[in-house]
């Protein structure tokens, strides 16, 4: 993305917010004050800029560094006391100069703190979630996007963690024309957790297949593991 079209993106996500705005959101609400030698100066009251902020919960940023720049803009769609709708768009670059734009759907649970989020670029695809429930968290993730040679690589993860004993088992997949289709299948079982939650002792194992040329691999692993966090 070159300077001039970082700046065009800039303009239309700033009036897209702008739009959000009606003139009665500013009448009679800003005041035009003259100091002694003639300046003028604008006093907005802060409650002012908090329904502003909160009217559409409207989010607009940009920035940038020796890796790249970019601007997002993201707004509430629909939300209610349990539900939150959320939509929003993005432009960047990458520390190759290259452009990438494209648009994002989020819908949170509030409640559970769950969220299922959906984004399509000019890469790809990608699919991003968890599920929280009394004992357990259900995260996922999937993908396909395009890689350097124009092929489209695949892919996604599943994992089911009980959260009282951190345990857990996970599933993996991702296909790579050309290279084959690699799968992984893993678990973690804690049998004891301290008492103040910071340390756990279990086995944790995996097992993973390569479906490559030459009749593919396979390996496995299992260990005792155990951690405490200071």
């Amino acid at each position: 993305m070159s300077a001039h079209q970082f700046y065009k993106y800039f303009v239309f996500f700033a009036f897209a917010l702008m739009g959000a705005l009606t003139f009665s959101d500013f009448e009679g609400k800003v005041q035009v004050i003259l100091d002694d030698d003639g300046n003028d100066f604008y006093l907005v009251p802060i409650d002012l800029l908090d329904h502003i902020r909160n009217k559409r919960a409207t989010n607009i940023s940009s920035g940038g560094n020796s890796n790249g720049d970019y601007v997002r803009i993201s707004t509430d769609l629909h939300k209610t006391a349990d539900y939150n709708l959320q939509g929003g768009a993005f432009g960047n670059t990458d520390a190759n100069r290259q452009s990438i734009s494209g648009g994002q759907l989020d819908l949170s649970h509030i409640p559970s703190d769950s969220k299922l989020s959906g984004i399509l670029t000019t890469k790809g695809v990608y699919l991003d979630g968890n599920l929280n429930g009394n004992n357990f968290q259900l995260t996922g993730s999937g993908f396909a996007e395009k890689n350097d040679f124009n092929k489209v690589e695949s892919g996604g993860r599943v994992t089911l963690t009980h959260t009282p004993s951190e345990s857990n088992v996970n599933f993996a997949l991702k296909n790579v024309p050309g290279s084959g289709t690699v799968q992984q299948t893993g678990g973690t079982y804690n049998f004891f957790k301290t008492a103040d939650g910071r340390g756990t002792i279990g086995l944790t194992g995996n097992y993973n297949v390569n479906r490559g040329g030459g009749g593919g691999t396979r390996s496995c692993n299992a260990l005792l593991h155990g951690k405490y966090s200071f």
